[in-house]
């Protein structure tokens, strides 16, 4: 999905309409400046997991469009706010796997962008415990020993 801000084209998975609204929004409220409250973001990102249980590609493309932000930031040398950003979409999954036990949402693109955030401020241990949570989460969702993953590829 392509969208406009402050007079430049980003490219965003698409998702259900409420989530790509979130998203939209999101993104609004950090290119423009505007308030734009998490907790509404969160509320959809917990009925869309709730949609998409154990699909985990959906799981990639809603993390993945957390890549714009984080570009930016990284940009910026703002890494501080470039991993609370990934904590925030790890917290809404691991909320929402709390309250759902059998199912899980497939957190392994966070953890691997995270980890590159740390490594990048030059916190290697924190950056490959990350890189290790990354793929633990894509073992466990491909069913693989050694999937074929940026985690991996680390």
């Amino acid at each position: 999905m392509k969208f406009l801000l402050s007079g430049q084209f980003y490219n965003i998975g698409d998702l259900t309409e409420e989530m790509n609204k979130a998203f939209l929004l999101l993104h609004a409220s950090y290119f423009g400046n505007h308030y734009y409250d998490l907790a509404e973001f969160k509320t959809s990102a917990l009925a869309f997991f709730d949609g998409h249980q154990n699909n985990y590609d959906a799981h990639d493309i809603f993390f993945n469009n957390f890549t714009i932000l984080w570009k930016q930031l990284l940009n910026q040398s703002r890494f501080s706010e470039a991993e609370d950003l990934w904590n925030f979409s790890i917290n809404i999954a691991r909320e929402w796997e709390n309250v759902n036990a059998d199912h899980f949402i497939h957190k392994g693109t966070p953890y691997y962008f995270w980890g590159m955030t740390t490594i990048l401020k030059g916190d290697l241990d924190n950056g490959f415990s990350l890189m290790h949570q990354a793929l633990e989460e894509d073992v466990r969702t491909s069913g693989q020993d050694f999937p074929d993953t940026p985690g991996r590829a680390f």
